[in-house]
């Protein structure tokens, strides 16, 4: 219905079986055990309707926090809390200790991560202790002056946050966020471009597909917060060890993960995550009963070797100059109107991505440099003004 790029309702959805699940269930892997709560990040421009995907996607979460909240009507429990959305790190440790250790932090905006960053903090740092925490389950404790004393012993948090491009290249360039971990815990997905090429909709989701879908979440939320450990079964324990030295191969020098190797040393972790996650989503209460099968496993490596891609991209946006961000939106431009030449004005005059000449031109040399278009012979007769740099494209540039 809202023609978004796959990667945001399917990053949504792990985020919603992330939220039933947290805390419910372990993957045992042999060597060691993986809780199955993941943090997603998609990254979409404005006008790719990511808040309404968002919201349909995690309106089963929201109503049955309201149903939770209906039951316990005027006793004296406190109502429980899933999710929450722009919170301070000291506010969201205090919401987790009154909910089992366990909540959800989804957002379409990149404000979280200012948060995270210390914007409401007087000294301007942040304090990320309680989101790399809560992704491993380590234990963690908040003492501050002033305020009560505050520990959990195994945290389980939930993150997806849809943000713009540009905050992902502020985010990139906080070394705090880099060199703690924090980025290497995100699961990426630098969705396409949907609009513009949208057609007009009038079908509404089918309610019988809308009720089957809030059944189904309402069937996780329900499982009791006990802690289930699953197996794999032995063919399911293979690929996932296949996959496990594939991904260690790739951080060798010159491998595909050298330069993200914080992020790919928690990719096999991922996987074996979203491995339960997805057999939790197939068995429902029955699944403590049968192993992990490998058929799991393997759509669990098809999402993390997704991930992978997207990660490499991603990174890439964070450390990007100037100059290649401005010869990418060229390239994007020629490869949209695809002309046989073109000025520099050209460019100005379609892509609103620049508001200057100067902008343009670093781009223009790059591309030049690199041989996707080239300098076509000026006519010098001397006379007047000297007649605007024309560019002509290699056809290759355009594939």
């Amino acid at each position: 219905v809202n023609q978004v790029d796959k990667g945001l309702p399917g990053s949504m959805y792990l985020s919603v079986l992330s939220t039933s699940l947290s805390k419910k269930v372990l993957v045992d892997l042999g060597t060691h055990k993986e809780p199955v709560n993941i943090y997603t990040c998609p990254i979409l421009d404005p006008g790719e309707r990511k808040t309404s995907t968002m919201n349909l996607m995690m309106d089963p979460i929201y109503e049955y926090q309201k149903k939770k909240a209906r039951e316990i009507m005027g006793d004296d429990e406190e109502p429980p809390v899933y999710v929450v959305d722009d919170i301070t790190s000291e506010a969201l440790f205090k919401v987790m200790t009154e909910n089992n250790e366990r909540i959800s932090v989804i957002s379409a905006e990149g404000g979280v991560f200012a948060i995270m960053a210390g914007r409401y903090n007087s000294n301007g740092n942040g304090n990320i202790d309680v989101y790399l925490k809560g992704h491993a389950g380590d234990p963690c404790s908040n003492h501050r002056i002033s305020r009560e004393s505050l520990s959990m012993d195994s945290p389980c948090l939930t993150i997806s946050l849809a943000v713009q491009r540009d905050i992902i290249k502020e985010i990139g360039s906080n070394r705090q966020f880099r060199g703690r971990g924090l980025l290497a815990r995100f699961l990426y997905s630098n969705c396409k471009h949907q609009a513009g090429y949208r057609t007009r909709q009038t079908e509404e989701i089918p309610d019988a597909i809308t009720q089957e879908y809030e059944s189904h979440v309402f069937g996780l939320m329900e499982m009791p917060l006990e802690l289930q450990v699953i197996k794999l079964s032995p063919d399911a324990q293979h690929a996932w060890d296949t996959f496990y030295d594939e991904v260690e191969c790739g951080m060798k020098p010159g491998g595909n993960l050298e330069g993200i190797k914080d992020w790919g040393s928690k990719l096999s972790g991922a996987v074996a995550r979203i491995s339960g996650l997805l057999h939790y989503a197939e068995h429902g209460k029955q699944s403590i009963n049968v192993p992990i099968s490998v058929g799991i496993v393997g759509d669990s490596v098809a999402i993390g070797r997704y991930y992978l891609e997207h990660a490499l991209s991603t990174f890439g946006l964070m450390g990007e100059e100037p100059q290649v961000e401005a010869a990418k939106k060229i390239l994007e431009y020629l490869r949209h109107h695809k002309p046989n030449s073109f000025k520099g004005r050209d460019i100005l005059r379609n892509k609103n991505a620049f508001k200057k000449m100067e902008e343009i031109a670093s781009g223009l040399k790059l591309l030049v440099e690199r041989n996707y278009i080239r300098e076509k012979e000026r006519n010098t007769n001397g006379h007047g003004r000297p007649e605007a740099t024309t560019y002509e494209v290699n056809p290759k540039s355009l594939m």
